[in-house]
């Protein structure tokens, strides 16, 4: 189970995008601190999306205070393609620092477990993702 603090969802938005928005709330969460490269992410991922002005307004508040409630995200990713791509962009999310951090890789594996993403495959979206940072450090 992923958490998430106010766990109703962004309005106008669908379940699937909202599962990642949960997932990149708690991903920016895991060490603690949410770094400006973070929130530039959130930015980019939100102006792909075309969210709205009210939506970025009504994330930016979900923003403020670490995820403490559980939500299951598997269940609004029904489909393994959509879990696979929220899992690859949980893991841009953080990587995008340049760094994978150990509380970043056992959120990332317990996301991969909740999603039921098998190893191998996990294995597979994660070397793509790295492909895009090539002096990935990991702690």
């Amino acid at each position: 189970m992923i958490s998430q603090q106010n766990a109703g969802g962004v309005q106008g938005m669908d379940k699937g995008t909202q599962a990642v928005i949960t997932s990149l709330i708690h991903m920016m969460w895991a060490d603690g601190v949410i770094e400006d490269y973070e929130r530039e992410f959130m930015g980019a991922f939100l102006k792909e999306i075309q969210a709205t002005p009210e939506e970025v307004a009504e994330i930016g508040k979900l923003m403020l205070v670490a995820p403490t409630e559980e939500l299951n995200i598997r269940e609004m990713l029904p489909e393994m393609s959509a879990r696979e791509d929220a899992f690859q962009t949980m893991v841009a999310m953080a990587v995008v620092d340049g760094v994978l951090a150990k509380p970043e890789r056992t959120l990332l594996d317990k996301i991969a477990d909740h999603l039921e993403i098998p190893p191998e495959r996990r294995r597979q979206l994660l070397q793509e993702v790295r492909q895009e940072v090539p002096d990935l450090k990991e702690e």
